[in-house]
């Protein structure tokens, strides 16, 4: 379900901004006029990815380019299927298009430090199928920048290409170009680059940011911190991680094992497959960017995600994982990391692509890992309990769905990637965990009171949606928690209470706060090295 964002008052700033341009803003107010945040919603970062440039990295905008223009407004956001099974309908107000690579911007209306605002490069969720930049209403950031008792920062929001037109891997592609892969977390690189070299022209510190994401931003920030550790001589830009509900379980799958959802690809598309390479791409690229994200769901295997491709995902990803190496790196970097869920991620889980059978079981799973991973996965936990009927086996069987995937996607993951952060020695205060059971009362207009808080149902939390409906008894709750976070994105400090990291910062759902023990430690690691295991790895 999503609102439209609420705007009080605004009105249209415009500045010369040197070496940028002339730039209008949307300059955010409260009731009194007092401004709260100026928002540039739709900087272009790279070329538009059309045409010929579909399926290629995405192209950096030549040097000197001129950025003026009105940005009070937000652009268009990629292609995607819609997820019709969890009720709610498409938002009239987006635009799809394939040329999607903008950046959203909100900086803080009053004067920043001498040093510049802090960074967080926030990378937005949905399973890298779904999802848009946008902030719409429960991300709506101008209440977090305009509240006295915070640290401010700039938000940076990147678009990126989704689904088949960020994920599509085929050997076909590779005989074009070596590098004709992975274009989404590609286009999170690029927007990350141009951050750096130009955010200090809106008044922020290029030496301090931060990186992270919910859900598929939080996977994909892995790769982007993963990317500078393997690679020092790229800009070393990334000083801190933000990891929301998602970690890395799994090596990605090879361009190899993508084979069959590119022949399905072609299949659902009348493209004859005896065809050369370079042909079958050329039909492909013909193909309205409408016509293929309508068909997406169509496809049996219609998951599209990063591949290893020995550059932003290095085939030892998992490994370095899983020995410490990473772990290693990032304490020789001296990257921090805050890293944690909510209680019930497994709810939205288990309501996206739910299996329609037994055996589409095995079919949905494999949309997300390889299949030696998904034979592992099953083998691990217990069978379905005997049910009196179809529908009672249909939820047991989406029940097991969503604990399978959830372990997979956020408990285990998490926990494999803070072991690896001990195994490499990374100083305890430099890894801050959490669990979120405290549900904001404005979320009962987008799911139900008994769903608690699902998988990114945080998101008003981390960006205190006071216009979204925060009653002010809640106020002191979200202050509490948010005052820590807000000073880690400052300057790395973090007072969060823990001593050690097998311990978590808990907001309670009464909306206390206590430090205790991670009861779900062994297990996660269980799950863990059964999905390293059936990767091929010894553990």
């Amino acid at each position: 379900m999503y609102e439209s964002p609420v705007i009080e008052h605004s009105k249209f700033t415009t500045t010369l901004t040197d070496g940028l341009g002339t730039l209008t803003a949307l300059t955010i107010c409260d009731g009194n006029m007092n401004e709260k945040c100026h928002r540039y919603t739709g900087i272009r970062f790279a070329k538009p990815p059309v045409g010929q440039m579909r399926w290629r990295r995405p192209q950096p905008l030549p040097q000197g380019y001129d950025y003026s223009g009105d940005y009070s407004s937000f652009r268009t956001i990629c292609p995607q299927p819609f997820y019709n099974n969890r009720g709610g309908k498409p938002n009239p107000d987006f635009k799809y298009d394939e040329d999607c690579l903008f950046l959203n911007i909100w900086v803080p209306a009053s004067e920043p430090p001498s040093e510049g605002w802090p960074v967080l490069y926030f990378i937005h969720g949905g399973w890298l199928q779904v999802g848009n930049p946008l902030h719409y209403r429960q991300c709506d950031p101008q209440d977090l920048q305009a509240e006295d008792c915070f640290e401010k920062f700039i938000l940076v929001s990147p678009g990126y290409r989704l689904n088949i037109f960020g994920f599509l891997a085929c050997k076909e592609l590779l005989d074009e170009d070596e590098k004709n892969s992975n274009f989404g977390f590609w286009d999170q690189r690029l927007g990350l680059e141009w951050v750096y070299q130009h955010i200090s022209k809106l008044g922020g510190n290029s030496d301090n940011i931060t990186v992270g994401g919910v859900s598929a931003g939080s996977y994909s920030s892995i790769f982007q911190i993963a990317y500078e550790l393997n690679h020092p001589e790229a800009n070393q830009i990334i000083k801190k991680v933000l990891l929301l509900s998602n970690g890395l379980a799994i090596q990605p799958k090879s361009v190899a094992e993508c084979e069959e959802q590119y022949q399905e690809v072609l299949e659902t598309f009348d493209i004859d497959s005896t065809l050369p390479g370079a042909r079958q791409l050329e039909a492909l690229r013909d193909i309205p960017f409408k016509t293929i994200s309508d068909k997406i769901l169509d496809l049996n295997l219609h998951t599209f995600r990063g591949v290893t491709d020995n550059d932003m995902v290095s085939p030892n990803m998992l490994r370095d994982i899983v020995d410490g190496t990473f772990g290693n790196k990032a304490r020789v970097k001296g990257t921090s990391f805050i890293i944690g869920e909510v209680i019930n991620e497994h709810a939205i889980y288990s309501n996206t692509n739910p299996p329609k059978s037994t055996l589409d079981l095995f079919n949905q799973i494999n949309n997300y890992y390889p299949k030696p991973v998904t034979k592992a996965l099953l083998d691990l936990y217990p069978d379905l309990p005997k049910a009196d009927s179809e529908e009672e086996h249909l939820a047991n069987l989406k029940f097991l769905y969503g604990k399978i995937i959830s372990d997979g996607q956020v408990y285990a993951s998490s926990r494999v990637l803070v072991n690896s952060l001990i195994q490499g020695s990374v100083p305890a205060d430099k890894i801050n965990r959490y669990q979120i059971a405290f549900r904001g009362s404005y979320f009962d207009k987008y799911e139900p009171p008994e769903i608690l808080v699902p998988h990114a149902g945080d998101m008003g939390l981390w960006f205190y949606n006071y216009v979204d409906g925060i009653l002010p008894e809640e106020r002191p709750i979200y202050h509490s928690w948010l005052k820590p976070y807000c000073q880690w994105l400052k300057d790395g400090r973090m007072d969060w209470g823990s001593t050690n990291p097998l311990q978590m910062r808990f907001l309670n759902s009464d909306g206390s706060i206590e430090v205790k023990p991670d009861s779900n430690w062994e297990w996660g690691l269980k799950v863990g090295n059964v999905l390293a295991t059936a990767s091929g790895l010894s553990v």
